[in-house]
Order: structure tokens, then C-alpha cells, then sequence
């Protein structure tokens, strides 16, 4: 398992589903497509702390609305 995220300016599209991967990044599948997204700089690594972090603090804001 991967934790990916977009690098600043870019979408990368998830192939499984067709959406966006999102700002703060995701767990996905260690296979050639993400491989080659990171290596061709579309894409940059994260944690899976950063990205609980931040999934968390959408969460709360959403809960605010």
C-alpha cells in the first residue's frame, strides 16, 4: 500500500473509479499505474498519519456545517 497525494497544480484520477485523488492524499494499491504517477512527478508521497490527519479534520469541519 501506497500513501499518495497529487503534487501542487495537479489532478490525478484514480483508474479504479474515475474520481479525483483527493488534495490531502490516499491510501491506494502498490501497482504500475501509481508507481508510474510517482515516478513521472504527478503524484508525491504522504503518511498514513498525515492523511488520517487530514481526512479527521474534514470530517470535523464538515460536522460544523
Amino acid at each position: 500500500m501506497l500513501y499518495l497525494k497529487p503534487t501542487k497544480g495537479r489532478v490525478v484520477r484514480n483508474p479504479r473509479d474515475n474520481k479525483a485523488l483527493p488534495e490531502h492524499g490516499k491510501a491506494v494499491p502498490a501497482v504500475s499505474y501509481w508507481t508510474r504517477r510517482l515516478r513521472d512527478g504527478d503524484v508525491e508521497t504522504t503518511t498514513a498519519q498525515a492523511v488520517k490527519k487530514a481526512e479527521d479534520a474534514l470530517a470535523k469541519t464538515a460536522k460544523e456545517e
